[in-house]
């Protein structure tokens, strides 16, 4: 079975702690339903009428080659509240095994199963960088814009030509690994502000030294920093999580189980039972399941 410990609920899966499935969920579960190691539930549906299909495995003994092997069957023995019972018990655990994946910020990269878009998408990253930093500096570009010193306005023209000139359409590539590999090795140039911070008295010619170039776009534009920070900072004034709306059943299961205990990351006041809506937000189809089969 622990290969399997997932969850699917209207489509969207989440994967089972295997300490929650051992320690809450197993001793929850009525033997008729699982047997570690002897008798184990391999998959459950449950559908809103109140109908469910339930593959099993029993573990078989073979007294003539004196051998076990697993054998699978359908389980069609429980009673409509029983078979309830038990979505009602892989729902409350899935909703909150999805609202802390989706709560923790992403850990760790994603596994890309295509190569080929891995390098587009670095390409496609670089791309929207110089757009951003070409945006963010049009309005130097103004008639109306004041140098500060001489010679400034076309240190920002030369530094916007050299980053458009940076990185040709990907369609001129070989392929995409080819673009990937410029991608690897080009450098951005640094704009006047962070020149000028680096050589004050301006005594080196603008970009034609190695150090003027870096690798990351924060640590040569200073409008794209400025920017970016911004952005952060509105998005982190103004973010409020919505709260988790469950059924006051699985509400009075992740109680009883102490699940939010291994969701530390999860905001256990923002899980509520759907009675403490008010009529308003319970007839929102927001908060409401409506799909007819639901997967545990």
């Amino acid at each position: 079975m622990a290969e399997q410990l997932a969850v699917l609920h209207n489509y969207t899966a989440a994967k089972i702690d295997d300490a929650v499935w051992t320690e809450k969920v197993l001793p929850k579960l009525n033997p008729q339903w699982h047997i570690a190691g002897k008798d184990e539930i391999e998959y459950f549906i449950y559908y809103t009428d109140g109908s469910y299909i339930c593959q099993k495995r029993r573990l078989r003994t073979d007294s003539e080659n004196n051998s076990q092997y697993w054998k699978t069957y359908w389980y069609e023995d429980a009673t409509p509240a029983q078979s309830k019972e038990v979505y009602e018990l892989f729902s409350a655990l899935f909703t909150l095994t999805k609202e802390e994946r989706r709560t923790n910020w992403v850990k760790e990269s994603k596994k890309l199963f295509d190569y080929q878009y891995y390098y587009e998408a670095k390409w496609r990253k670089m791309r929207m960088q110089i757009d951003e930093m070409l945006l963010y500096s049009d309005w130097r570009m103004l008639a109306d814009y004041e140098e500060e010193f001489e010679g400034e306005l076309e240190l920002w023209k030369t530094w916007r030509k050299r980053l458009r000139a940076l990185l040709p359409d990907l369609d001129t590539f070989e392929s995409n690994y080819k673009a990937f590999e410029h991608v690897s090795k080009t450098k951005y140039p640094l704009d006047p502000n962070m020149y000028v911070k680096k050589y004050p008295n301006r005594d080196v010619e603008y970009l034609s030294t190695d150090d003027q170039f870096d690798k990351l776009d924060f640590n040569v534009s200073t409008d794209f920093v400025s920017k970016n920070i911004m952005n952060i900072s509105d998005f982190v004034n103004n973010y409020n999580q919505e709260d988790i709306v469950v059924t006051q059943k699985a509400y009075e299961l992740m109680n009883e189980l102490e699940l939010f205990n291994y969701f530390p990351a999860l905001d256990k006041t923002l899980v509520k039972p759907e009675s403490a809506l008010t009529p308003e937000e319970q007839n929102n189809p927001s908060t409401s399941e409506t799909d007819n089969n639901n997967y545990a």
